[in-house]
């Protein structure tokens, strides 16, 4: 692409961000007949949907820049679609002259990223430009490119995310979360899972090699070769019980895979090794056997990588894919149908961001769920994520008297899980549908009318009495006295669907993160750990596991900048609920008295309640 860039500007191998900006204009302003020029230009625009590269560690950088401009920091696939509509709005309302290019290309006249002045010289106008409905971005001028939510929070004034999690995973994007542990990441040892994976060809621990294969309630019902395929390892692993005691259970080893390197295929791959030329194995899910025992689950080792379950059962040259909410269920479908199947790392909670990159290659993904109100809730929004045009949502069939909570339920209960997947359609983009294509949502409102209220709270039955449950794209305003308890409640009921799989982003403004993250643990763990150490542990795992999130925020924080930061939570962690504590903190010293400071509080919530509506998320205040 340079080369026949460089041709059309004269010079050979010419790099596309030192293109004079005659030809720039030249190619875009050339109609749609067909002719050479205007598929340069196509190819040209290509560059700026680039997958992203880890920020550059040369001496001199900063925030993200180097002296190529800012580098791609989140990842977007070229399958992400938004409103065009969106991006008109957000360059109006931060003053960006902008207008649409006959290429379909959005384009601002005056880079805001350019290090240098601008001097009103025609040459630097008009140099950044913004792929139609995904909202990639590239500078012509200082070479600045990344997705739409970078340039968001780039505007913002900030060049890295804002966003911190009681976990820290490594990853071979440069997106990660949360606290720096002082060690690298690991890889698993291929050693290990070979002589756990042995241990299951080889029929050693029997009781777990009967609950995945035995039928009935209590078994999973897989066959061997099944899980010969997947690789998966059996075992005993020691874990922490509530009394702190150390307690050994027979587990399941998953294996998680990521793809090679085109270096690493050409590697020969040791005999006593799970991984093949394809994938490497990096991680392990460890969980014990039993429904009752499921919390006892970790990843090893930890920090490590992100992987995929199946990953290594996925033909080189497939299209299409099946990616479940859970390991048994991704087994089920392949049991049952032999089509490739991937389970979601963190189950129903969050789709990463670093494996996107790794199903580019798909034409059609089939997003299998658990037909449950956080699967039904966070399909949608992964849906969005690898892009609603080719993700095909699994839903039970239409007349089903016992609709399966999964796909491994639906082996059990002997549906075909083919004709399932078959019936399965995209996500509607138009602005209008059908009662036929409703209808399946129409049904499952009516017979689990009091499910579909909310995700009702555990703990609190008033809650559930008075606002029925927690549901999507609603405010919540709470109000009370200083030392009334809004901070401890909020703690609880957020830990509470937290715990039922609903991300949770928390905007402490008044207290910090560190002593608020001590109060919910001990929330959590329902004891007084200073005096409890040896549960520390035990509690502290189970903690780590929760998808909970805290801005790095504190004290005044602009409330576009927020907002900007939170659509990037959304995108990137799933968020599903958002909590800010508490509005007058945020605020404080932003304006004057009386009516300009009721003004500030009303326009922020206003545009709190716009956020809630338009990503479909809770926002506790």
């Amino acid at each position: 692409m340079n080369f026949l860039l460089g041709r059309a500007a004269g010079k050979a191998l010419r790099p596309i961000a030192r293109l004079p900006f005659m030809l720039r204009r030249f190619c875009s302003q050339m109609d749609d007949s067909g002719n050479k020029n205007q598929r340069i230009y196509v190819l040209m625009n290509q560059e700026i949907a680039s997958k992203p590269k880890p920020p550059s560690t040369e001496v001199g950088t900063e925030g993200g820049r180097t002296k190529k401009g800012f580098e791609p920091q989140t990842f977007v696939s070229k399958h992400f679609h938004m409103d065009n509509e969106e991006i008109f709005a957000f360059l109006r309302q931060a003053g960006l002259e902008h207008k649409l290019w006959p290429s379909g290309e959005i384009v601002v006249k005056w880079c805001p990223l350019c290090p240098k002045p601008h001097e009103s010289k025609r040459d630097n106008a008009w140099t950044l430009n913004f792929r139609a409905n995904n909202g990639a971005f590239m500078c012509f001028r200082c070479s600045s490119k990344g997705s739409w939510f970078d340039f968001k929070r780039l505007l913002a004034g900030s060049s890295e995310p804002e966003v911190s999690g009681p976990f820290t995973e490594a990853n071979p994007s440069p997106l990660t979360t949360g606290p720096k542990r002082g060690r690298e990441a690991q890889y698993a040892s291929e050693l290990l899972a070979h002589i756990r994976h042995q241990n299951f060809l080889d029929g050693r621990y029997p009781e777990v090699a009967s609950y995945i294969t035995s039928p009935g309630p209590e078994g999973r019902q897989l066959s061997r070769a099944t899980l010969e395929a997947y690789k998966i390892g059996v075992g005993t692993e020691t874990f922490t019980n509530e009394e702190g005691e150390r307690v050994e259970l027979p587990v399941v080893y998953f294996p998680m895979f990521a793809p090679r390197s085109s270096k690493s295929k050409k590697e020969e791959v040791d005999v006593q090794s799970i991984s093949n030329s394809n994938v490497r194995l990096v991680r392990n899910k460890v969980r014990a056997i039993g429904r009752e025992m499921k919390h006892f689950q970790r990843m090893e080792p930890s920090p490590g990588f992100w992987g995929l379950f199946g990953l290594n059962v996925v033909p080189a040259d497939a299209e299409f894919i099946v990616l479940t909410e859970g390991e048994y269920d991704a087994m089920a479908v392949y049991e049952a149908t032999g089509l490739p199947a991937i389970s979601l790392p963190n189950g129903a909670s969050h789709l990463p961001v670093q494996v996107l990159p790794w199903l580019e290659r798909f034409k059609r993904i089939y997003l299998w769920m658990d037909n449950d109100e956080v699967g039904r809730e966070n399909a949608a929004a992964f849906a969005k994520k690898l892009g609603v045009n080719r993700t095909y949502l699994v839903q039970p069939l239409r007349g089903e008297p016992n609709p399966a909570k999964d796909a491994n339920d639906a082996l059990r209960a002997g549906q075909n899980l083919l004709e399932i997947i078959t019936a399965a359609r995209p996500m509607t983009q138009d602005n209008m549908t059908t009662f036929s294509e409703m209808r399946h949502v129409v049904r499952n409102r009516i017979f689990k009318y009091s499910e579909n209220l909310g995700l009702q709270s555990e703990y609190f039955a008033w809650f559930n009495a008075k606002l029925k449950g927690f549901r999507r794209g609603e405010l919540t305003i709470m109000t009370g006295g200083t030392g009334s308890g809004k901070t401890t409640l909020l703690s609880q009921l957020s830990l509470d669907f937290c715990r039922r799989g609903v991300s949770t982003l928390w905007g402490s403004f008044e207290v910090k993160n560190e002593i608020l993250m001590t109060n919910m643990l001990m929330q959590y763990a329902n004891t007084n750990l200073t005096t409890e150490k040896e549960k520390f542990e035990h509690y502290a795992d189970e903690f780590e596991r929760l998808p909970l999130f805290f801005l790095k925020f504190f004290g005044s924080t602009e409330v576009d900048k927020i907002i900007s930061t939170v659509e990037y939570a959304v995108y990137t962690f799933d968020i599903g609920h958002v909590i800010i504590d508490n509005l007058q903190f945020l605020l404080s010293g932003q304006g004057g008295r009386g009516y300009d400071k009721f003004d500030l509080q009303d326009d922020a919530i206003a545009k709190l309640r716009q956020l809630a509506t338009t990503r479909n998320i809770h926002v506790t205040l």
